[in-house]
């Protein structure tokens, strides 16, 4: 997915060549790093964008890793590669790691300024070593022609916009080797809001820019529509409607029908009114759709708003609401049982629309610093993988206790790449246990990376062969692969003597057990979560310190319902889809309807695109100056450059520095007006003369490159990434 590798460029290629030079080289002309396995490596800002990158890709090589960070990113840096973390605001680096001859330090925070620091940072580095900075320019020039001090080495540099590099980093994510974080996700309209998030250097990785339908769409967990305290002024919302049962999956998908006028739900005790950030698609919704599991889950009341889970902010509360206050952000399960039962008085279900109300009990808010589309996927798989795994709340379909795994245990995840798949491997690696699990070929380096010991494809493999015998002291079932008593009977011989398999489907199957769950000495269950807040709490309480993430395959406004139900129950996905929502039911994302067809030129010669017209010292002046032109001219691609459509774009502090004019002396000035941005990804739409590499319809990422776009020679920028579309070579 483009959104996947949209961060990459700028921050990949500083961090790639930075730790092992590349294409890419100091100010000065000097090569960079060399790391290897057993090198030494500090990352001052391992929370920025190039920063968590470098970790990562310095711990995939075998280097011992350090870094610094704020303390809500502790947990994470460990969670993804460093061996040795120090909070910042409480530690001095230079006294922590001094004498201790570190091979390389990446500085991605600016921090050397006097040449009184760069001696300190000499002390932390060994004979040789190098301090690699990729700002604070003029205090490196400083030490003139010679980057030598102490008998150490310290360069600055600038990242090299090279397709030879570029493809290392995008081979790396496809096997699963790296991931680029997300920290936010806004609409092309709120470039302002991005560029300060991106200096902030509170963002666990990098801010991205989406193109929506209008300028003025501006998502929820940026400008909330109402105001804290406030009741929401309209009596109606935009929703998602079911009215009838259709076992038919596709067609139970068509006769979905968007209402812009569904009567907005009022809380009453114990609950409240969420307006939704986004919502989460899930197996379960094309169940309830379709009637599966009817014995499980009752009939609703038709119509009904399908959407178990959802992220927002509180509006509104009901008499009685004693742990959330209006204004708080929320996740939130509406629970399968709970919102379906006769006694319910919310629901049924109801996440897929603009508002929905739950009770208190069932939802927990969300710390400050984590962003809503971080937790939206959680609620129902993550209840799910989390009681199936530990009990906590939940038990079975017959109210039996579930898992009890702890260290040493064997557990086996089928489906590790499905919703509460990917994340029961992670809790189970968290707490010690031997995790194994069955994914298609495409997901297997991304389940060794989380945590997964043993992994097959099993396209190729029959996992009762393979591991028959072995002992497994929980299986859990995410697929529903048991449909038959033979298939009970051969997965019994995969388990230890007392071990339990558990699933989440296929419950018919089950009930012809009868009362008892035994079957060759070992316990067969089927369950449904509980949506419980004291689990949803501990849940969110793992993202919130790094322990546990929730991988999203693809985000969706909430228009597309019908493709995002698809996706969530083709068995492809790896983790979760969501959905968002926007100002308009038609804004549809780049990824899912392309404005062009492949191979045709985009009709109109004007595009929507943002402008800086000078330069301006004080960044917060700088981005009030900045102007979103809707009819921009759209750019013409010469010999050897492509006219890309750009699906996202990454807001990067070097955008920042070019606004204000910073590092003047190593970034030229640009011909003004100009359109900020580096980094893209998105899709091919025409060629010009000379390329041999792509062809129109390709799905690319591209480095503008901050000198390459800039210099004089260059006919193509400067930058040009915050736009509809771009030239780049």
């Amino acid at each position: 997915l483009l959104s996947r590798v949209a961060g990459l460029p700028l921050s990949g290629l500083t961090a790639y060549q930075a730790l092992f030079t590349g294409r890419g080289s100091s100010t000065k002309g000097d090569p960079l790093g060399s790391v290897t396995k057993g090198s030494k490596v500090l990352v001052l800002g391992g929370n920025r964008g190039p920063g968590h990158l470098a970790v990562q890709m310095a711990h995939r090589k075998g280097a011992m890793v350090a870094t610094t960070v704020p303390p809500s990113c502790i947990h994470w840096m460990v969670y993804i590669g460093a061996n040795r973390v120090i909070n910042f605001r409480e530690k001095d680096w230079t006294e922590h790691f001094k004498g201790q001859d570190f091979d390389l330090i990446l500085d991605c925070v600016g921090w050397a300024t006097t040449l009184e620091e760069i001696d300190r940072a000499a002390e932390v580095l060994c004979a040789g070593g190098q301090y690699i900075s990729i700002s604070n320019f003029e205090c490196f020039d400083a030490l003139g022609e010679s980057t030598e001090r102490n008998g150490r080495f310290f360069k600055a540099m600038v990242a090299k916009a090279d397709s030879e590099d570029l493809d290392a980093l995008v081979s790396w994510i496809a096997y699963g080797d790296l991931d680029v974080f997300v920290d936010q996700l806004c609409p092309l309209a709120e470039v302002r809001h991005a560029l300060r998030e991106s200096v902030s250097g509170q963002c666990r990785g990098k801010v991205l820019l989406c193109q929506c339908s209008t300028a003025k769409a501006v998502p929820h967990h940026f400008r909330p529509r109402v105001a804290a305290g406030s009741r929401v002024s309209s009596s109606t919302m935009r929703a998602w409607q079911c009215f009838s049962w259709e076992p038919d999956f596709s067609q139970a998908v068509k006769g979905l029908v968007c209402a812009d006028s569904s009567p907005l739900p009022a809380p009453s005790q114990g609950q409240a009114l969420v307006r939704v950030h986004f919502a989460a698609a899930d197996p379960w919704d094309a169940h309830l759709l379709t009637g599966t599991h009817s014995n499980v889950l009752p009939a609703p009341a038709f119509p009904f708003v399908p959407g178990f889970d959802a992220a927002g902010e509180v509006v509104e509360l009901g008499s009685g609401c004693s742990k959330l206050e209006v204004g708080d952000k929320v996740v939130l399960c509406l629970g399968l049982r709970e919102s379906l039962c006769k006694e319910a008085d919310f629901g049924p279900a109801g996440a897929f629309a603009e508002y929905c109300v739950c009770p208190e009990r069932q939802m927990s808010k969300v710390p400050e610093g984590i962003a809503l589309s971080r937790v939206a996927g959680l609620p129902l798989s993550g209840l799910t993988a989390y009681q199936a795994l530990f009990t906590g709340r939940g038990s079975s379909t017959k109210g039996d206790p579930l898992g009890s795994v702890t260290k040493g245990s064997k557990v086996l995840v089928l489906g590790g790449n499905r919703g509460p798949g990917h994340l029961a491997v992670q809790m189970a690696h968290r707490k010690g246990a031997m995790v194994a699990t069955t994914v298609p070929p495409s997901c297997i380096h991304w389940m060794v990376y989380i945590g997964a010991n043993r992994v097959i494809n099993f396209r190729e493999k029959d996992w009762t062969e393979h591991f028959k015998g072995q002992d497994f002291d929980l299986i859990l079932d995410c697929v529903g692969w048991a449909t038959t008593l033979e298939e009970i009977d051969r997965a019994a011989e995969v388990l230890c003597a007392g071990g339990q398999y558990i699933s989440i489907s296929n419950f018919e199957c089950f009930d012809a057990l009868g009362e008892s769950t035994e079957r060759n000495g070992r316990f067969f269950k089927a369950m449904v979560a509980k949506a419980d807040s004291e689990d949803l709490d501990a849940l969110v309480s793992w993202i919130a310190y790094g322990d546990l993430d929730v991988f999203v395959d693809q985000l969706c406004p909430l228009a597309e319902v019908r493709h995002a139900l698809r996706e969530s129950v083709s068995g492809q996905c790896r983790g979760k889809v969501l959905l968002c929502q926007c100002s308009t039911a038609k804004a549809v994302p780049h990824h899912f309807r392309p404005r062009v067809a492949a191979g045709s030129r985009v009709s109109s010669s004007t595009m929507r695109a943002w402008q800086c017209f000078s330069w301006e010292p004080d960044f917060s002046q700088a981005v009030k100056g900045l102007v979103c032109a809707d009819s921009s001219p759209l750019p013409a691609p010469s010999q050897g450059q492509a006219l890309v459509r750009v699906h996202f774009a990454a807001a990067d502090p070097w955008d920042a520095h070019l606004l204000t004019g910073t590092h003047s002396n190593v970034l030229p000035a640009p011909a003004f007006p100009f359109v900020p941005g580096f980094d893209a990804a998105g899709e091919v739409v025409e060629l010009g003369s000379g390329c041999s590499k792509l062809e129109v319809g390709d799905k690319v990422v591209l480095c503008l490159g901050l000198r390459e776009s800039l210099c004089k020679e260059a006919d193509f920028g400067p930058a040009g990434a915050f736009a509809e579309y771009c030239v780049c070579p």
